[in-house]
C-alpha cells in the first residue's frame, strides 16, 4: 500500500487504487491480493445500465459476452478483452464495465475471458485459455468478423502474446491489439519500476516479483510467450499500447512498442501525464474517455484491412 499523498497526485483513480491493498490483503498473501483487486474493481468499475452479459463456454474456456445498450449481437466486430491483475487476479465479470466501453468505442461487442489464473494454474495457463477463446471465436462467427485484442496490465501483455502465437500457429490474425500499461517483461528489467517506486499508486517491485513468480514458477522470464517485450513480430497486427507516463510501467510499455518496430511489426505508443496505471479501467479518470476513443479511431482504421503490420 502507497502513502496517501500519492493519491492526491491522481485523483479518484489514486484513491481507488491506493485504498485497494490494505495490510490484511497483504498478509494474506495472493489469495488476500486477488480478493483485494476484484473488490476493487467491483466496487468502483461498476458497468453503466443497460450493459447486457451473456456466460458463454467459449471452447471450454467460461467468457462473458458483453454488449452495450441497443448493440446487436450480429454486429461483426469482437473486442477479446482480456483482464488485468497480474496473472493471480481479476475476473472477466470484474472488466465488465471496460469491456463495455471498449465495445462501445468499435460499435460492437465484447468477449471477456476467464483464463485460469496463477500460482493454482502457472504459465502457459492463461495464454492457452486465451488461444482457446480466439479459436472458438473464430470459428462461431467466421472470418467476416472482425476481432481486436485487448487488455489491460498483464491483460495488455496476454493480448500482444495471444497475436505472437496465433501469429506462429497460422490462425488468421486479429485486426489490431490494444495493450493498457502492458505488464510485458515478467524479468523485471524496465528501469522504471524502480525509479518510480514509492509513487506509483498501483505497482511495486515487491508486488511485481510476487506476481511474477507466481505466474511463472520457474519458467524463463524472456520466453516471449509470457514476455512480449522479447518478441518477433514481424507479421502480427498493429499494436495500440497506452501507458501512464510516470508510472512504474511505463518503460515495458515504450519497450514494447521499441521491440514491435525494431523486429518488423506496426506500434503506437500514447502516454498520458497525470494519470495512473491502467487508467482506461476507471471510466472517471481524466483521460479514459481520451484513450477509448482514440481505440476506437485506431480499431476503425484497421477494421477493412487485412494484412497484418499493414
Amino acid at each position: 500500500m502507497q502513502p496517501p499523498e500519492v493519491a492526491d497526485l491522481y485523483g479518484a483513480a489514486g484513491d481507488a487504487e491506493v485504498g485497494a491493498f490494505t495490510p490484511v490483503d497483504h498478509a494474506a498473501g495472493w489469495k488476500g491480493l486477488r480478493r483485494a483487486y476484484e473488490r476493487m474493481l467491483t466496487t468502483v468499475c461498476s458497468p453503466a445500465p443497460g450493459v447486457r452479459t451473456e456466460h458463454v463456454d467459449a471452447g471450454g474456456v467460461p467468457a462473458l459476452w458483453v454488449r452495450p445498450q441497443d448493440r446487436h449481437p450480429a454486429n461483426p466486430v469482437v473486442v477479446l478483452y482480456l483482464h488485468g491483475g497480474g496473472y493471480i487476479g481479476g475476473a472477466a465479470a470484474a472488466g465488465i464495465d471496460l469491456a463495455a466501453r471498449l465495445a462501445d468505442a468499435v460499435n460492437g461487442q465484447a468477449l471477456a475471458v476467464d483464463y485460469r489464473l496463477a500460482p493454482e494454474n502457472p504459465y502457459p495457463s492463461a495464454l492457452d485459455d486465451v488461444m482457446c477463446a480466439l479459436r472458438w471465436l473464430v470459428e462461431r462467427t467466421g472470418h467476416e468478423t472482425k476481432i481486436i485484442l485487448a487488455g489491460d496490465s498483464a491483460g495488455g501483455a496476454l493480448a500482444a502474446c495471444a497475436a505472437l502465437r496465433a501469429r506462429d500457429e497460422g490462425l488468421a490474425p486479429a485486426a489490431g491489439v490494444h495493450a493498457m500499461s502492458p505488464l510485458a517483461d515478467l524479468s523485471l528489467g524496465s528501469p522504471s519500476i524502480d525509479e518510480r517506486e514509492g509513487t506509483d499508486a498501483a505497482v511495486s517491485r515487491d508486488l511485481l516479483t510476487d506476481m511474477s513468480a507466481c505466474y511463472l514458477q520457474g519458467r524463463d522470464p524472456q520466453d516471449p510467450y509470457a514476455s512480449p517485450a522479447f518478441g518477433e513480430f514481424r507479421g502480427t497486427p498493429p499494436l495500440l499500447v497506452h501507458a501512464a507516463a510516470n508510472e512504474a510501467l511505463v518503460d515495458d510499455a515504450t519497450r514494447l512498442v521499441e521491440r514491435v518496430v525494431a523486429t518488423g511489426g506496426n506500434a503506437t505508443l500514447r502516454l498520458y501525464d497525470d494519470e495512473v496505471h491502467a487508467f482506461p479501467l476507471f471510466r472517471f479518470s481524466p483521460d479514459a474517455a481520451e484513450a477509448l476513443a482514440e481505440f476506437g479511431r485506431f480499431a476503425h482504421s484497421r477494421l477493412n484491412r487485412t494484412a497484418p503490420g499493414g
